[in-house]
């Protein structure tokens, strides 16, 4: 920093503290003006340290017949213009007057949406898969009922309902023995 302004040393700026700074040099009239602009963190940072910059310079030219060097500041928000080496206060102005920081509001902007469906929504799509999940139920039984009700009439007693592997777990409420057979209702099936 010394390098480009030489009328102070050492880190009065305050990057160890996140200051962002740019620099630039101006002619104005024959002359050379330069112009600091430092954006920092926050705007109580930058109120500190601009106190601390009276011990070093004659800011705004509070201090007639002051040797620090002169400087004019203006602060906007947390941007802090400085125009080094102005011969007055007017020459300053004309540069400082074109350092400040707002916000700006567009009315064009697109309006926020939420992307949460509404609660009608949710309760009939819980429905509609209710619904598709029992249709898939009731064909799924059907074809596999089916398909075992079929394979019993082509293979009776060949891949289902074994009567050497069939073990009936019986009660023994009524008098009525079980038998394998009477399950499916096709009558009795003469074993071979």
């Amino acid at each position: 920093m010394h390098e480009f302004l030489p009328e102070a040393s050492g880190d009065w700026l305050g990057f160890q503290n996140g200051v962002e700074a740019e620099i630039a040099n101006y002619r104005v009239n024959g002359q050379d003006i330069t112009l600091l602009i430092a954006d920092f963190p926050t705007p109580q940072a930058a109120v500190k340290t601009m106190g601390s910059w009276v011990g070093l310079f004659n800011v705004n030219g509070a201090q007639n017949g002051s040797d620090k060097p002169a400087v004019y500041v203006q602060r906007s928000l947390t941007l802090v213009g400085v125009v080094f080496r102005a011969r007055s206060e007017t020459q300053a102005a004309a540069l400082l007057g074109n350092v400040h920081s707002g916000t700006e509001l567009t009315w064009n902007e697109p309006s926020f949406s939420f992307s949460d469906p509404n609660i009608g929504t949710v309760i009939v799509g819980i429905i509609y898969g209710t619904g598709i999940l029992c249709i898939f139920a009731l064909v799924a039984g059907l074809a596999f009922g089916g398909f075992r009700i079929a394979i019993k009439r082509v293979l009776p007693g060949r891949v289902f309902d074994r009567s050497s592997q069939l073990d009936v777990l019986q009660l023994g409420l009524g008098s009525k023995p079980i038998n394998s057979e009477d399950f499916y209702g096709f009558g009795r099936v003469t074993r071979q």
